[in-house]
């Protein structure tokens, strides 16, 4: 419109280069220019706005854009709440291994990442151990903090990832299996060169440790997650998509 209204006044330059002559002030060329001045409020206050919806106005589309990301703001806020009020729940599935505690914190965080993307995934588990280690107090020095988050975050991180290629139901089923391969695999070697020398254990003790309870928890621990979110997560999406 802008350039239509440019060719009227006589202030376009053709593609040769030359540029229109100005114009004498007639009452036609002063009849043009209020036509063009009509169809410009016209187009910009009542055509553009309830017409051809927000998506065809910038100050529109800018407004809603804003209010899309508030909206997804919220609703990873409320799943990192949901989150961390389920790592309340917890309880040992191996008695050689009592601090290993299976909990279902990860289920909103991998809800947040397949609806959202992974960096919402990662956020949410960043809110949930950030809240749980503000309001509950940490009784690890903030390593199972860190272990809860860094584990989880490749879990969520990498299986939305893949799932966000193909979104099929199939790619579901792949993804939430590599997920927790990958988690699995990220979590026995952050124990064995980061998160155990904080407890001071010792490096022969490291090997068995992982072997025979991170690997297996972790595989048990994502396996159940994995098979929850993949029966609930097309009746929950609609819901959070809104």
């Amino acid at each position: 419109w802008k350039q239509h209204t440019e060719i009227l006044r006589g202030r376009v330059k053709f593609p040769t280069g030359g540029i229109a002559r100005e114009r004498k002030l007639t009452w036609w060329n002063s009849m043009a220019d209020s036509i063009v001045w009509m169809g410009e409020v016209f187009y910009k206050k009542l055509f553009c706005p309830h017409f051809l919806g927000v998506f065809a106005c910038p100050k529109k589309r800018k407004g809603w854009m804003v209010l899309i990301k508030l909206n997804k703001m919220i609703k990873v806020t409320l799943l990192s709440v949901i989150a961390f009020i389920l790592m309340f729940i917890e309880f040992p599935i191996f008695a050689a291994f009592p601090f290993l505690k299976l909990d279902f914190s990860d289920l909103p965080c991998m809800l947040a990442a397949l609806t959202f993307g992974p960096v919402s995934g990662i956020t949410c588990e960043f809110l949930k151990n950030l809240l749980n280690a503000t309001l509950e107090g940490t009784t690890t020095s903030f390593v199972g903090e860190l272990a809860n988050f860094l584990v989880g975050s490749a879990y969520v991180g990498s299986a939305s990832l893949i799932y966000k290629m193909f979104k099929t139901k199939k790619s579901a089923i792949i993804s939430l299996l590599l997920g927790t391969i990958i988690a699995t695999i990220f979590a026995a070697f952050a124990n064995y060169f980061l998160l155990l020398p904080f407890f001071k254990m010792p490096q022969e003790a490291r090997f068995p440790t992982i072997i025979n309870g991170i690997i297996p928890f972790n595989l048990i621990k994502y396996f159940i997650v994995s098979i929850i979110i993949f029966l609930t997560y097309k009746k929950l999406s609609p819901y959070l998509k809104k």
